[in-house]
């Protein structure tokens, strides 16, 4: 049986001083009670509290316990102000006044000045293949308030592109003449004060011609002025014009190539081993003036220059994968460009090549 190393008493179950390492019985176990070696170092240990142990090494580990109240006497409450989630509450609550009152505060402004030019600025070209998506509608100017200096903007310019179609390996077929001319009369903006009146058949010249430009200086061949595709896309400007759309499908569904066909024009390239069908087409919407300011209801466009606006047109085609890949594909032979202004002046623009 294990003995008191200080008495020689026999314990059962002795008790070990962490500080000297000896084993002790329970009268001689604390260090000042056996002459500890280590009487120091356990002197310059604290007292044991509530909630504390101490453990093999002597360091010490926070239980979490509490020490207890004296008898007869409740814990004190904490003052509910002093609680965190009052705090918390309090914090959420004026974070939701501050955002209420600057929305309040928000909807009272109201633009002030006497005139406001704010120039409309050109988006760059969106390039998308066939199938293409209807392309959304900018909305129309609102009406002017009277008294109230304001200023407007026109609606941004949006483009679209499509490729040909996939190469075929069918039996080439021939090309019939195409006949086609425009179902409807041309539409035309209001131009009474534009000092700049488009002429729809001279814009379309001109970005044919600026269109060439970019092929020679890419090393490519120019492309021939076709009138039949000129009515195609003469057709496909006026009826997005006509029905407020920008598209590559029109609202009856046909594509460039569908409505070539229908018109008679069949695009065909025939590379021996494979031919392409179909017509790609390049779109854009332009319009007739950068800005404009309503003072007092007294409308001030700053009207484009129909060079300004072939400028803007080919600017953005270029400055557009799909649209770009279109000008300089080197198999292209022909195309036709038809301009149409709508009443609410923008200039649909609808490039188509074969």
């Amino acid at each position: 049986m294990p003995r008191c190393e200080f008495c020689g008493k026999n314990v059962a179950l002795p008790f070990h001083c962490q500080y000297c390492g000896k084993n002790f019985c329970d009268e001689h176990r604390l260090p000042p009670n056996h002459d500890c070696a280590g009487l120091a170092e356990w002197k310059r240990t604290p007292a044991p509290g509530v909630g504390i142990r101490y453990g093999a090494g002597g360091a010490s580990a926070y239980g979490g316990g509490y020490a207890a109240a004296p008898k007869g006497k409740k814990p004190a409450s904490v003052p509910f102000w002093k609680h965190p989630y009052f705090r918390i509450a309090v914090v959420l609550v004026i974070l939701f006044l501050l955002i209420l009152i600057f929305i309040l505060a928000g909807g009272c402004l109201q633009p002030g000045g006497n005139n406001v030019t704010v120039p409309a600025s050109q988006t760059p070209a969106l390039p998308l293949t066939l199938p293409a998506t209807t392309g959304t509608a900018a909305p129309t100017l609102p009406p002017a308030t009277p008294g109230v200096t304001s200023s407007l903007t026109p609606p941004p310019t949006l483009t679209l592109a499509c490729t040909p179609s996939p190469p075929l390996t069918t039996p080439t077929e021939t090309s019939p003449p195409a006949t086609a001319t425009p179902p409807f009369p041309l539409v035309t903006g209001r131009v009474s004060d534009d000092p700049y009146p488009l002429q729809a058949s001279s814009l379309a010249g001109r970005i044919h011609d600026l269109i060439n430009e970019q092929r020679a200086e890419n090393g490519l061949a120019p492309l021939s002025y076709d009138p039949a595709l000129a009515t195609l896309a003469l057709n496909h400007s006026t009826d997005m014009a006509e029905n407020n759309y920008f598209s590559h499908v029109d609202p009856a569904g046909e594509d460039p190539t569908a409505r070539g066909n229908a018109s008679g024009i069949f695009c065909i390239k025939d590379y021996g081993s494979y031919y392409t069908y179909g017509i790609a087409e390049n779109l854009y919407q332009n319009n007739l003036y950068t800005s404009v300011t309503d003072t007092n209801g007294v409308y001030s466009y700053a009207w484009s220059t129909p060079e300004a606006i072939a400028q803007s047109t080919i600017s953005g085609w270029m400055n557009s994968a799909g649209h770009r890949k279109n000008i300089l594909t080197s198999t292209f032979q022909s195309e036709g460009i038809g301009v149409a202004v709508a009443a609410d002046d923008k200039v649909y623009i609808t490039e188509d090549f074969c």
